[in-house]
């Protein structure tokens, strides 16, 4: 599950949008 979040983070980090969403999804 960490390397899956952290590949899903690097890529979110390049969108700053999705990062948001995954910030307010993420406990």
């Amino acid at each position: 599950m960490q390397v899956v979040g952290q590949n899903l983070f690097l890529i979110s980090f390049e969108n700053e949008d999705d990062l948001e969403t995954i910030l307010e999804g993420r406990p």
